[in-house]
């Protein structure tokens, strides 16, 4: 840097000092531009929180800036679109399994299950909260279907003892046993019994209809929520014919509190709603949907268990929708960042030009993190590409509170460049 230490005479040192640093304030910034409205894909904080300046965070937190970029390799794009997707897909679940609690006293007796293909596994296991958690030796079960009793021998296809399923290195339930129904049993509501069984408690029973062609599937609008956003699941059987029955459904948080889903039933659908309260457990992992299904389906009755998870992020900061295009080389933008929370935040996103046929194609990738205690901003300065030129597009535009671990804004097509 170089000081300059000439005045022109009869000026007062002070009004020059002031008019340079406007000069160089203005001369910073190339242009004024402004994010693109939200998509139906995209979300972002409306309304943001006050926490303490420790709540949530992660220990050992750094507070240095950091700021990197690379370009991408234009394999990544076919047909114009960047194959790592720019929106945000939510995973969906799908299962051909029920888990249902019984009493001891029940199992011995007779308790029915359902399946909807011949060879379903069967797991039973005794209840976290059991304390009396003999096992069930599976060689003592007996399974009825239409009025034939089948012993262990005839029934069961395979047994698992507790030691072949220790060794497999799975960690299933203290006191699991598993068998596979015999195809000669057949699909229907077979009535499980543990006739010598003795103990207390409650007990679990995990079938899984393995060779169904019948599978429950549910997924949410996206993987990531803001605290206040209003949670939505739909849930069906893909296009299998099963007239819907009862359904339950609830959500857990990682603090282990629990809400009732809202739920409807539209012809083959169902669809649960819910508020979501972030506040109850910020920053300490997933949440998860629980979704229980009966239906009927020729004749024979279906029942599914399925569950999904989610992150539920409290709104500690929010971009402001204003970003300055900066004098130097390459691309740089400063994103302004509304801090409610003070934290580490981190701007991402991946830049797109125009390449020598005319379509948008990836160019780079480009990450700025900083500690803001109160509302600043976060430059991204990405690398021009060779082959490359105006009009520019960022894309897969993300804040991120890294001490908290929340995803705070994603927008699929945030910013036009023209020029």
């Amino acid at each position: 840097m170089h000081q300059h230490n000439d005045r022109k005479a009869g000026a007062a040192p002070g009004l020059i000092t002031a008019a340079l640093l406007l000069v160089g304030l203005a001369g910073s910034a190339l242009a004024q531009e402004q994010l693109q409205a939200l998509g139906a894909s995209d979300f972002a904080a409306a309304e943001l929180v006050r926490l303490p300046a420790e709540k949530g965070l992660m220990p050992g937190v750094s507070r240095d800036a950091v700021d990197f970029s690379y370009a991408l390799d234009s394999s990544y794009a076919h047909n114009g679109e960047l194959s790592l997707g720019a929106a945000p897909s939510a995973f969906e679940a799908q299962s051909r399994e029920y888990f249902v609690d019984v009493d001891a006293a029940a199992l011995a007796e007779g308790v029915t299950i359902y399946t909807t293909a011949p060879g379903a596994l069967v797991r039973i296991h005794p209840r976290s909260d059991n304390k009396a958690s003999t096992t069930v030796d599976p060689a003592g079960l007996t399974v009825s279907l239409g009025g034939v009793t089948y012993g262990a021998s005839e029934g069961f296809d395979r047994l698992v003892s507790v030691e072949q399923l220790k060794a497999t290195g799975v960690p299933f339930a203290e006191g699991t046993a598993a068998f596979r129904l015999s195809p000669a049993v057949g699909p229907g509501a077979i009535t499980l019994s543990a006739p010598a069984f003795k103990s207390q408690g409650v007990y679990t029973v995990h079938v899984f209809d393995q060779a169904s062609s019948i599978a429950l599937k549910l997924g949410a609008e996206r993987g990531d929520y803001l605290h206040g956003d209003s949670l939505r699941v739909e849930a069906s059987f893909g296009g299998a014919s099963v007239a819907l029955g009862e359904v339950e459904g609830f959500v857990t948080s990682p603090g282990g509190r629990a809400w009732p889903l809202a739920l409807t039933v539209d012809r083959d659908r169902v669809r649960g709603t819910l508020a979501l309260d972030a506040a109850v457990s910020p920053g300490q992992g997933l949440w998860e949907v629980h979704l229980a299904v009966r239906g009927a389906s020729g004749g024979l009755d279906v029942v599914r268990s399925v569950r999904t998870a989610f992150a539920a992020h409290l709104p500690t900061a929010k971009l402001s929708g204003e970003v300055e295009r900066l004098r130097g080389a390459g691309l740089a933008l400063s994103f302004g960042v509304d801090v409610g929370t003070p934290g580490r935040y981190e701007v991402r996103g991946v830049l797109y030009g125009t390449d020598a046929a005319g379509d948008l194609a990836p160019m780079a990738l480009g990450h700025a993190a900083d500690w803001l205690d109160a509302s600043g901003d976060l430059v991204l300065r990405f690398p021009v590409t060779k082959g490359f030129r105006a009009p520019f597009e960022v894309r897969d535009l993300r804040l991120l509170d890294q001490g908290r671990m929340g995803v705070l804004h994603r927008q699929a097509v945030a910013l036009r460049i023209g020029r």
